[in-house]
């Protein structure tokens, strides 16, 4: 892989509340829903180590209060307002030579929320969602291949089963954590880098 691009986006989501108090939550979808795509997207490139960040954060005045609709985001202490980002983009660069392009909202003008990341490599690029995909090319002809793996739909606990399998394993010393605590800490450093780029309005270094 040399090149990713992962989004996380909502149109209308923002929960309100402590969420979107940046005193108790330190900021907004770049925590609460940037940080999954940014821990995926390290995984599936060799969870390398971010160098350089260049990013920015955007806030919208117009009242989300007022739209009227249905299935909202609600924390449970739900007020209106708030002082975090509604949206972020960034791009990252990692010391394994991969890149990366980021977006996040919890309020965009897009026509749906949506999860995508996109993978590019020498050899094939991929799609992960909603089916993984692969695109790339065989005996002179463009090939795409569709996985059959159903993301489980006709399972809805399958992922959250095999993690709690996993972690017990773990704590019975019969495996290893698929996940150091190290990878967590990676993904802070960028959140942070993030926020340090967009207030500086400038490229940063990513802080060790």
């Amino acid at each position: 892989p040399y090149h990713v691009k992962a989004t996380f986006l909502r149109r209308y989501g923002n929960p309100g509340g402590w969420f979107a108090d940046g005193k108790r939550s330190g900021g907004g979808p770049v925590i609460d829903l940037g940080v999954h795509v940014l821990d995926l997207a390290r995984y599936f490139t060799g969870s390398p180590k971010a160098l350089t960040v260049s990013a920015s954060v955007n806030r919208l005045d117009a009242g989300n209060d007022e739209i009227k609709t249905s299935g909202r985001y609600m924390s449970a202490d739900y007020s209106g307002g708030g002082d975090v980002e509604d949206s972020a983009m960034a791009f990252i660069r990692f010391d394994n030579g991969v890149t990366l392009d980021f977006e996040t909202s919890w309020t965009h003008h897009v026509k749906e929320d949506s999860l995508q990341m996109e993978l590019f490599g020498t050899a094939a690029g991929a799609t992960l969602y909603p089916h993984v995909q692969v695109f790339s090319d065989k005996r002179g002809y463009l090939t795409d291949t569709v996985s059959r793996h159903t993301n489980n739909e006709d399972k809805p606990n399958y992922d959250f089963d095999e993690e709690i399998a996993h972690f017990v394993a773990c704590v019975r010393g019969e495996a290893e954590p698929m996940c150091a605590a190290e990878d967590g800490v990676e993904v802070m450093r960028i959140v942070d880098a993030i926020y340090r780029s967009a207030a500086e309005h400038r490229e940063v270094g990513v802080a060790r």
